[in-house]
């Protein structure tokens, strides 16, 4: 459901602080949630997911480093770098792609995946 989200995802900048806070934070949990193994959501729907929701927790990434509390790096990162790494080789490498021109631009402020490539 949440990988559906798209009118979200899209209004998530134009969200109160607070609000896309928490959206943030769901979505990061999810990322952790489908790296572990823990939720076993369809190929389609990971790739959805990650087509979705990324860019958005990138957008938020620096906030939630620096103003959330539970916030652990390492441990998103790692769920990030596992959802992408389900998927099959051309779709790794096109989100992987993606994400090293955000990050190459935005450097700590963006979730670091070199584990994953």
């Amino acid at each position: 459901m949440w990988a559906n989200q798209n009118e979200l995802a899209s209004l998530h900048s134009k969200l109160l602080t607070v609000s896309h806070h928490l959206v943030s934070c769901i979505t990061a949990r999810f990322f952790v949630g489908i790296g572990r193994g823990e939720i076993l959501p369809s190929k389609d729907t990971r790739k959805l997911f990650l087509e979705t929701w990324l860019q958005p927790l990138i957008d938020n990434y620096y906030w939630l480093q620096h103003s959330c509390r539970s916030f652990d790096q390492k441990v998103v990162e790692e769920g990030i770098g596992q959802t992408t790494l389900t998927l099959p080789l051309e779709e790794q490498q096109s989100i992987l792609l993606a994400w090293l021109g955000k990050f190459l631009k935005a450097g700590d402020n963006c979730p670091n995946l070199q584990r994953a490539i």
